[in-house]
C-alpha cells in the first residue's frame, strides 16, 4: 500500500502525464488541447532565447514546458592537483578565468549534479573529483546549480537548459581565453546533469565528451534529439543505464540508447542491493521524503558509482547484445563477441556495427566489478 502511495505522490512532483508507450500507441495526438498558456521565448543576455513550444513542448511526452527562471547562475567549483581540497570559485567571465588556477595544459572533466541534490561534502561528486585526481592530473569543475533544482520537477528541467547554457559559456570562454581545445573537456553528468550536459554539448563543436550517467528519463523519454542527450552533442558519448523506464514509475531514468555506446549494468533498471523503503517518517514529511527518493533513489544513483568505481577500482567488461535476456542466456557472450571498457575508460568504437546496447553484471556494493 505504502509503494501505492508513494508512486502517487512522485507523480505529482514530476508533474506528468505518464503514459505507457503501447497506450499512447493508441491515442489520436490530434485530439489532445495545447496547453491553457501559450508557449514563451525567453531571452537571456549572453545565452540566448528559451522557447518553450515543439519540440520542448509536446502533448504527451511533455505536457508541461515552462521557461526558466529568473537569473540562473551556477557556481563552478574549480579543483586542480595543486588544489585538489580547496575549491576555486570559477567566474564565467574573461577577469574570471584569467586570474584562476586553471591549468592551459591538462584535460578538464566537469561534473553535473542533477534534481534535488544538496552537493553536501560526502555527495559522490566530491568522490569523483578526489578519484579523478588521483587517476590522473586534470582540471576538474564541480557545477553546482542547488539553487535551482529543486521542486516541481518541471521547473527543474527548464532550469537545466540555462545550466547546460552557462557550462558551454565558460567552456567558450577558457578556449578563447586560455588556449584550450574543446576536445580536451569531458562533461560527466548525472540525472538531469546528463541533459545539462546535452544542452552545454550542442552548443560547443567538436566537444570531446559527454558521459550521461543514467540521464533523466521524465520528459525525455521518446524525445526528439533536441530535447535531450545524443550522438550530436559530442565527438565521443557515452551512456550509464541503471534505472531506465518508459515512464517514472517504472525507472527514473531514460532507457533508450541515446549515446555512440549504450551500457545497461544487470539491465539497466534495477540494481542489486537496492531495496524500497516500506517506513516512512511521518513526522519528517511525507512529500519531503519522496522528493528525497526521487533525489537519491539507489538504482537512479547506482550509475554514479559504477562510474566511481571505474576511475580507479574497477574494469568493467560489456558484451554487445540486443537484449538483457539475450546477455543472460549467453547468448552474445561467445568468443568474437563485440565488448567494450565501461566507464572512465570507455572508447568510442569506430563503424559500430549492430546494437549500442551493451550489458554486464556487477555485484550488490563497492567494489562493484565481479572479477
Amino acid at each position: 500500500m505504502m509503494h501505492l502511495v508513494l508512486l502517487f505522490v512522485l507523480l505529482g512532483l514530476i508533474g506528468e502525464v505518464f503514459l505507457d508507450v503501447n497506450v499512447t500507441n493508441s491515442l489520436n495526438v490530434g485530439t489532445l488541447q495545447q496547453p491553457l498558456l501559450a508557449f514563451q521565448n525567453k531571452c537571456i543576455e549572453n545565452l540566448g532565447c528559451f522557447y518553450t513550444g515543439p519540440p520542448f513542448y509536446n502533448p504527451l511526452y511533455r505536457p508541461i514546458s515552462l521557461p526558466p527562471s529568473d537569473d540562473i547562475r551556477p557556481k563552478f567549483l574549480l579543483y586542480t592537483p595543486s588544489s585538489p581540497n580547496e575549491p576555486y570559485f570559477l567566474n564565467a567571465t574573461k577577469e574570471g578565468v584569467m586570474k584562476s588556477n586553471f591549468i592551459a595544459g591538462l584535460s578538464t572533466k566537469i561534473l553535473i549534479h542533477g534534481y534535488r541534490v544538496k552537493l553536501k561534502e560526502n555527495d559522490v561528486r566530491f568522490l569523483m573529483k578526489d578519484e579523478l585526481l588521483k587517476e590522473g592530473p586534470y582540471n576538474v569543475i564541480i557545477t553546482d546549480w542547488t539553487e535551482f533544482n529543486g521542486f516541481p520537477y518541471a521547473q527543474a528541467v527548464a532550469n537545466a537548459r540555462v545550466v547546460g547554457a552557462q557550462v558551454a559559456k565558460l567552456i567558450k570562454l577558457l578556449m578563447r581565453n586560455r588556449g584550450v581545445t574543446a576536445q580536451s573537456f569531458h562533461l560527466i553528468g548525472h540525472s538531469l546533469g546528463g541533459q545539462a550536459s546535452g544542452w552545454a554539448g550542442e552548443r560547443i563543436p567538436d566537444l570531446g565528451r559527454i558521459t550521461g550517467l543514467d540521464p533523466a528519463g521524465p520528459f525525455f523519454q521518446n524525445a526528439e534529439n533536441e530535447v535531450r542527450l545524443d550522438t550530436s552533442d559530442a565527438t565521443f558519448v557515452d551512456v550509464i543505464h541503471s534505472n531506465g523506464g518508459n515512464n517514472a514509475i517504472e525507472g527514473l531514468g531514460i532507457d533508450e540508447p541515446v549515446g555512440d555506446l549504450d551500457f545497461y549494468p544487470n539491465g539497466g533498471k534495477k540494481q542489486p542491493g537496492c531495496f524500497y523503503q516500506n517506513d516512512f517518517n511521518m513526522t519528517y514529511g511525507f512529500v519531503d521524503q519522496v522528493e528525497d527518493y526521487v533525489a537519491n533513489s539507489c538504482d537512479h544513483s547506482r550509475a554514479n558509482y559504477l562510474f566511481l568505481d571505474s576511475i580507479n577500482r574497477c574494469t568493467f567488461i560489456a558484451v554487445q547484445c540486443e537484449s538483457y535476456e539475450n546477455f543472460e542466456s549467453g547468448e552474445c557472450d561467445k568468443s568474437g563477441s563485440l565488448k567494450s571498457v565501461m566507464g572512465l575508460r570507455a572508447r568510442k568504437i569506430p563503424d559500430l556495427k549492430g546494437s549500442r546496447r551493451f550489458y554486464l553484471n556487477t555485484d550488490d556494493e563497492s567494489p562493484y566489478c565481479m572479477e
